[in-house]
């Protein structure tokens, strides 16, 4: 758990419990869903805000987080990111087995739902490499906190959920985004310009 917690800058108490957690141990886990039921609260808010169904979607939520620890490898986006979606995830997948048992339908955010006309290969290829290509220089460009404030940010989470799980301050969180805004802008702009000369 070492790596992980270099890698992703996840402090060692939080690292300790995630390997607790995979191993079976139950007190972990309740620390790790309580350090994260802003996260479960949020999304399960943005999905189906009716109080009747919140206990059912945080179950689903709960199963999301314990997805995630059991399958958290460290090599990508920060524990607390691949949380959240995990999280969102599994919520959404609650909905749909919710809707389909009972002739009741809640209606899931299309950004959820998987786009009808599906892409050739060809577009998804060409599309994750030069996502990815952005993403890592971005990525490059960025310090360990504000790497972890741009991958929340990627997944949608409020300002607030990103301050508490960092343990900052909201104005912290905007300045930041400001920040990445302001250095995404620039390797955009550089890219473009290296494309034109290339041209």
């Amino acid at each position: 758990m070492a790596s992980i917690t270099q890698r992703n800058n996840i402090d060692t108490a939080e690292a300790e419990l995630i390997k607790a957690a995979r191993n079976g141990d139950e007190r972990a886990f309740e620390s790790l869903a309580k350090a994260y039921k802003r996260i479960l609260e949020y999304h399960i808010r943005q999905i189906d805000p009716n109080p009747a169904n919140y206990d059912d979607l945080l179950q689903e939520g709960l199963i999301g987080l314990l997805k995630a620890v059991r399958s958290y490898d460290g090599k990508s986006a920060s524990f607390a990111t691949f949380a959240s979606s995990c999280i969102r995830n599994s919520i959404i997948s609650g909905v749909r087995k919710y809707s389909s048992q009972t002739s009741k339908t809640i209606p899931v955010p299309e950004t959820a739902l998987a786009e009808e006309t599906a892409p050739s290969a060809e577009e998804v290829h060409l599309d994750s490499v030069n996502a990815k290509l952005l993403y890592d220089m971005v990525y490059e460009a960025l310090s360990p906190y504000e790497r972890i404030v741009f991958e929340m940010y990627l997944s949608e989470v409020d300002y607030e959920t990103i301050a508490f799980v960092t343990g900052k301050d909201v104005k912290s969180i905007s300045n930041a985004v400001f920040r990445i805004r302001t250095k995404l802008r620039q390797i955009v702009k550089n890219a473009e310009g290296t494309a034109e000369q290339q041209d």
